[in-house]
């Protein structure tokens, strides 16, 4: 018996999933909400209580403590961070990816994240915001970091210090924060230096699946942020397949197999010495939620009546015309280059103004615009792998990804990617693969 379990700790929910790598079988799903985000009036910020994330990721694994556990694997939510003190205690709320901090302004006048920028020895392939760099150099520039402020951390290597008593992150982790050099496998020190701090306070890097240290006599592993252990649980084939996931926001992903790609494409650290390409949009399940919620307020302001979400998407659902000549771009978060661009709906006339076309244009602009990644990234791929509960529970959403892509589609068999991804971190760090060549034997397909 080798069983294994995941943990993915994302925006607003944590994953437990409990693998049975003898008979490769899922053999229990656990779903935490942790409702842990802070209401403060300061549109630009995001942040969690860690002590409520902390607290619920230890109620997920005691839930699991009636079965045997082997080892224990973390993924989650990257470019965030908590601020901890000399005795690793967090003083500062858990930051997310969505935080924006970093384009308040400085007393010139400019944004503290185009100051950051002018820091880089190089060109970033987006704009960075969200990322812990600018956020914690922001922080430190308008004394917005607290006195006590000692070590800075994802939220890996938080977690992976509270079960283990060593944090410790792999490249993709450390990647994310804006602070890691990919050319030397190491922390930027020189970057670091500029913006005021040391590599001291920063977590150690070592590879994925490297052991951590252990949890009530459970070895836990070093995991893979939430991008790559998404593509290492639902992509099989690396040469022929690429993978987009619809959650909040969207990606579109691929491993690299030695082609030569454009300069301006974002690549991220994969493991064993690969690389993705990655594209990210940051409105699309997001984007249909708006419009549910834009329908759901109809009925409220109109007609006095309060219609349940589920039944809303099911008639969202039936309600679209996929022929609308009305166009969405659907970027009501900005893109990663441009934080400040709105979204739009045009190609609009007295014929197409009608609920299903609205839907209609929404949906297939939220394709498109991970479409327009793909085609920027310019390696083709045979097989689109899409992962993500919107996908999946939508026809209609595989049905746009057929015709705009024009490939063979797969749905992944299991809907916790990320999860799966450190289900097989563990597994090689537990020898049951030798590499992670071997990972196709975990992943399924609908």
């Amino acid at each position: 018996m080798a069983n294994i379990l995941a943990l993915d700790v994302g925006t607003t929910t944590i994953i437990g999933l409990l693998y049975d790598s003898v008979k490769s079988d899922i053999i229990e799903i656990a779903e935490s909400f942790h409702n842990s985000f802070i209401e403060h009036g300061e549109p630009l910020k995001s942040e969690i209580n860690p002590f409520v994330l902390l607290t619920q990721v230890q109620n997920v694994i005691n839930y699991f403590k009636r079965y045997t556990i082997e080892g224990i694997s973390l993924t989650g939510q990257m470019h965030g961070f908590v601020v901890l003190d000399k005795d690793f205690r967090p003083v500062s709320n858990f930051i997310t990816w969505m935080d924006k901090r970093a384009l308040n302004k400085n007393n010139k006048g400019k944004t503290y994240l185009e100051d950051f920028l002018q820091l880089l020895d190089f060109k970033p392939k987006n704009s960075m915001i969200g990322y812990m760099a600018p956020n914690l150099y922001a922080m430190k520039k308008s004394s917005e970091l607290p006195k006590n402020a000692s070590h800075f951390v994802t939220i890996h290597d938080f977690i992976s210090h509270e079960l283990c008593g060593k944090a410790i992150i792999d490249p993709s982790f450390a990647e994310s924060t804006g602070f890691f050099d990919s050319n030397i496998n190491k922390w930027d020190e020189k970057l670091i230096n500029k913006c005021g701090f040391s590599c001291e306070q920063f977590s150690e890097i070592q590879d994925t699946s490297t052991r951590i240290g252990y949890y009530k006599n459970i070895p836990v592993f070093v995991g893979l942020g939430d991008n790559q252990a998404s593509v290492l649980g639902s992509i099989s084939q690396i040469d022929e397949m690429a993978l987009i996931n619809l959650g909040t926001g969207g990606q579109v992903s691929l491993v690299l197999t030695n082609e030569n790609i454009s300069p301006d494409v974002e690549t991220r650290v994969f493991v064993e010495s690969k690389k993705l390409a990655v594209g990210v949009t940051l409105c699309s399940g997001k984007a249909y939620e708006i419009m549910m919620r834009f329908i759901k307020d109809i009925g409220i302001i109109y007609f006095n009546k309060l219609l349940d979400e589920k039944a809303i998407y099911a008639l969202m659902e039936k309600n679209i015309n996929f022929n609308t000549n009305m166009r969405c771009e659907p970027t009501f978060l900005g893109t990663r280059d441009n934080p400040d661009k709105e979204g739009s709906f045009f190609n609009i006339n007295v014929n197409n103004f009608t609920v299903e076309d609205f839907l209609g244009s929404l949906s297939k602009g939220i394709i498109e615009e991970l479409y327009q990644l793909y085609k920027k990234i310019n390696v083709n791929r045979k097989i689109i792998v899409a992962s993500g509960g919107l996908v999946k529970k939508s026809l209609n959403f595989q049905k746009i990804i057929n015709t705009i892509f024009g490939k063979e589609l797969y749905l992944t068999g299991c809907n916790q990617e990320a999860a799966m991804g450190a289900v097989i971190s563990a597994a090689k760090g537990l020898n049951i693969i030798e590499s992670f060549k071997d990972a196709s034997q975990f992943i399924t397909y609908k």
